[in-house]
């Protein structure tokens, strides 16, 4: 958003601050689909990655 643009760069956070917070919400947002297919097929079916995701979330 233009307030989180004005609000982050040299002089306020780290030069990496939106790439990791984009890679923050990215990672949310894997973790509600790991949940959704967790309630389908149970936690113990889904891949390593995704029980990494709900471990994370």
């Amino acid at each position: 958003s233009r307030l989180m643009k004005d609000g982050t760069g040299e002089g306020y956070t780290r030069d990496d601050h939106s790439d990791l917070s984009n890679q923050l919400f990215a990672s949310y947002s894997e973790v509600a689909g790991a949940r959704s297919l967790a309630t389908v097929i149970g936690e113990d079916e889904l891949s390593a990655t995704d029980k990494l995701y709900l471990k994370f979330g």
